[in-house]
């Protein structure tokens, strides 16, 4: 018989496991990942995402996943957007939920929800570290509140 864990059960149950907690004890599976500079999942999939975005700007990819992505030009016949100096990717339109999990549509999202400070970001090193701690901060926001200061 096969069993089936959701995977933020078992991200939990590895931090229950190195933190030596047991699975008895009332603790929220945040303050273990925030225990562990760990992200959630939801977060971890976006840093990712975002990450190979980075590799496409950067053209650090191959030419058929680069070819998926539109980039917003800057056209001398119009007027300069604001989109144009922040690098920020044309989404495009679907219709059904299943569309929009395409990597045409899914990664460019991700890459445009960032603050444009991170989407200039040039160094891959940087980046990554500068993402990481965007996300760690949305994920962790109340906890980093209600933590006391040494």
């Amino acid at each position: 018989m096969l069993v089936y864990v959701r995977r933020p059960s078992l991200h939990s149950s590895v931090c229950r496991m190195l933190l030596h907690v047991s699975s008895r004890d009332w603790t929220v599976g945040h303050t273990l990942l925030h225990e562990l500079h760990w992200l959630p999942v939801k977060y971890r999939i976006q840093f990712k995402t975002a990450v190979f975005m980075h590799q496409v700007t950067a053209q650090r990819c191959p030419s058929y996943v680069a070819d998926l992505v539109a980039f917003c030009s800057s056209d001398p016949q119009q007027r300069p957007l604001r989109s144009t100096s922040t690098r920020a990717v044309i989404i495009q339109r679907t219709r059904t939920d299943f569309g929009r999990r395409a990597f045409a549509v899914c990664h460019p999202d991700v890459w445009n929800s960032l603050p444009p400070s991170l989407r200039t970001v040039i160094s891959h090193s940087a980046f990554r570290r500068a993402l990481k701690t965007h996300f760690y901060n949305l994920a962790f926001f109340m906890i980093l509140l209600l933590l006391p200061l040494y």
